[in-house]
């Protein structure tokens, strides 16, 4: 049996409802499709339309997900969404009531629609099945976990009535029936994100808190967080959301600016929150333990990503396994949805199969296709095959070097596990600042990730046995004598949020940190996400080479082949052809925009709720608005020589505007290739 499993909103790229579909409605699209109780395939449309948490119907998602199962759309024995129906048509209606003129569709309408435009064939609406939210977490996490039974706990902002489901499961079955729940008005998902605003930060940025509390005093703020919350003998607990920020005002706290330095007051407030929710959390696990008596758990929901948290759970002792699904946030509920409606729908043939990796996205390619691709960017790089990628990447790494890694399938969720990373040496603690400043231009406290062999785990961390560590979803405890030797990855409290790699389920990768460890004694390597701060993790050889070339990686390994750079020629990119992306327009912004009387600034802006913009020059603006696209920026700058002011050298202004499309392209505002 093949589901298609999906989590999106119902805007496309094409077609708007009204302005954007809300990104507070949804967020994360994602499709996936499970055969028989095995995913089979599984991408996010973020990876594909070049969108961070991009909310958009996943049409590239879908067609990518059913080619790499191998099957067309009659193929489809069901669809399974992520929401109930009822929910989702009441969260509409409030879409409809703040645009009265919106015309009214609702959401098996729309997604038989969307569903038929993206597959280009009529779609029987009888396929749909709509799946309670949390339902669909729980889903993902138990029948990935291998588990012959467990407790299953999702947590995060919201589902349709509860912010946390607590759930049991048996064998092949989930029942739906929570054993316990607690209301949208505990949030610890809502009471996470309404607390960091304080910081300066906002929705997606709850991990950046997660970093920064522990170079904070918890005890500083402990009692005032206490007063925002009761735990009761049950397990229960009363939490006022709406509450924090007016408290901590009235206790004479200044929030901070976005961008502004972090004060130890603003690092003590993290490290409340985060030991707030942490107790919280433990409280709910211990009596939903007791009330179940299941000695196993799977977690999921988005606030199951907060690593420092599952990691406290992991060692505190309350259950012998654990098991964290690598996908909580809402793109994995779309995986989640499908294996629900697979059990349901075909009990006798469903058999859940463990996830043993998370390489479940559309593959980089064969040799073959990696080349063509490499060979159309020769002016810019040099390329060249090798029979031992992995050795030769170690011993870049060994010399200090900074690499791109770009193997096989994509990985699915927010970790990149070693098919779209950013590897470099893990012993120099000045490497953090360094890999920041090259590549991920982010604030400086954030840690990077230590990567190590199965075999050589237990040397260097020190963790509770009973959970999966190769997903990089827990904290654990880098041993103290090998923080030296890892001082790039072992952040202020002695912890790393640590990917453990086992051979069978990336070789490659394997080979390449053990290769490194017989160079410098330190089989770990420093492993972040392959991508710079305004963009989502490279799917392509394509998406890999622009981060590549603006970025200052030292070099690029994609399957079999090794890149470099050439030597910097500014005439080599004039040869690309310039665009737009699909998702960002040209505007100009008037005076009481700007601020400055009669002025206005031409801008490139993301057509998407709370969309960046980047500013141009007036030249560029000028020229961008008249371009007939697609063309070369030879020929664009050439429009601007015809135009340049008299007594200006022309090559001048063009120098100046070739520096100024070549940032542009390192924001993602526009497309160069060849």
């Amino acid at each position: 049996m093949n589901v298609l499993g999906l989590s999106c909103g119902f805007a496309t790229e094409r077609e708007e409802m009204g302005e954007n579909w809300p990104i507070s409605l949804s967020h994360d699209s994602a499709s996936a499709i499970v055969r028989d109780g095995t995913v089979v395939a599984a991408v996010e449309e973020e990876r594909l339309n070049r969108v961070k948490h991009t909310n958009k119907f996943p049409e590239k998602g879908i067609r990518a997900c059913l080619e790499q199962a191998g099957i067309t759309p009659r193929d489809l024995d069901g669809i399974a969404f992520y929401w109930t129906e009822a929910e989702l048509d009441k969260d509409l209606d409030l879409v409809y009531a703040e645009r009265p003129r919106q015309p009214r569709k609702y959401t098996r309408e729309l997604l038989t629609e969307r569903l038929s435009e993206a597959l280009r064939q009529d779609i029987d609406p009888a396929l749909l099945h709509f799946v309670r939210h949390h339902t669909s977490h729980a889903s993902g996490s138990y029948f990935h976990s291998g588990f012959s039974d467990a407790l299953v706990v999702v947590m995060d902002g919201r589902g349709e009535k509860e912010s946390i489901s607590v759930m049991c499961a048996s064998g092949s079955e989930l029942d739906p029936e929570p054993v316990r729940t607690y209301g949208i008005g505990q949030s610890l998902g809502f009471f996470y994100r309404t607390a960091i605003e304080i910081l300066g930060y906002g929705l997606f940025d709850e991990y950046k808190v997660m970093g920064l509390a522990p170079f904070g005093d918890p005890e500083r703020f402990r009692k005032h967080f206490q007063r925002l919350y009761d735990l009761t003998p049950d397990g229960g607990y009363e939490l006022d959301v709406d509450d924090v920020l007016p408290y901590f005002l009235d206790q004479g706290f200044h929030p901070r600016a976005k961008g502004d330095p972090f004060t130890q007051d603003h690092k003590d407030f993290a490290a409340g929150v985060q030991e707030a929710l942490e107790t919280i959390a433990l409280h709910v696990m211990t009596a939903a333990k007791k009330l179940t008596g299941h000695t196993r758990l799977c977690l999921s929901g988005g606030v199951a990503l907060n690593c420092t948290m599952s990691g406290r759970i992991l060692q505190s002792g309350l259950f012998d396994e654990m098991f964290v699904d690598p996908a909580s946030h809402d793109a994995g509920a779309s995986v989640g949805a499908a294996h629900y409606v697979s059990a349901a729908q075909a009990p006798r043939r469903y058999r859940p199969t463990p996830l043993s990796h998370a390489y479940l996205g559309p593959s980089v390619g064969g040799d073959q296709e990696i080349e063509r691709t490499l060979s159309r960017w020769s002016a810019l790089v040099d390329v060249r095959r090798t029979s031992t990628p992995a050795a030769e990447a170690a011993a870049l790494l060994a010399e200090d070097k900074v690499i791109g890694w770009v193997q096989g399938h994509s990985e699915f969720g927010p970790r990149a596990l070693g098919n779209r990373s950013i590897l470099g040496d893990p012993r120099s603690a000045a490497n953090r600042d360094r890999i920041n400043a090259i590549v991920k231009r982010r604030e400086s406290y954030r840690p990077f990730a230590p990567a190590t062999v199965a075999e050589e785990a237990a040397r260097f961390f020190d963790f509770k046995e009973g959970m999966p560590l190769r997903y990089m979803v827990a904290s654990v405890t880098v041993r103290p004598e090998a923080r030296d030797a890892l001082g790039a990855v072992t952040h202020v409290d002695g912890s790393a949020r640590l990917q453990v790699v086992e051979r069978e389920h990336n070789p490659g990768y394997w080979e390449l940190i053990t290769e490194f460890g017989k160079r410098t004694g330190v089989p770990v390597v420093l492993n972040t996400s392959f991508n710079n701060e305004v963009e989502p993790v490279v799917q392509s050889v394509e998406d890999a080479l622009a981060c590549f070339l603006t970025t200052r990686l030292d070099a690029l390994f994609v399957g079999s082949y090794a890149v470099t750079k050439r030597e910097a020629d500014p005439s080599a990119y004039l040869s690309l052809s310039l665009r737009l992306p699909p998702q960002v327009s040209l505007e100009w912004t008037r005076e009481a925009d700007t601020g400055t009387p009669g002025q206005g600034q031409y801008a490139l802006r993301f057509r998407l709720t709370d969309g960046r913009a980047e500013p141009l020059s007036h030249r560029l603006g000028s020229l961008l608005q008249t371009a007939a696209y697609p063309l070369t920026v030879r020929e664009l700058l050439a429009q601007e020589r015809e135009s340049a002011a008299e007594g200006e050298r022309a090559e001048n202004g063009s120098e100046r505007l070739l520096v100024e499309i070549v940032e542009l392209w390192s924001r993602r505002m526009i497309v160069l290739e060849p």
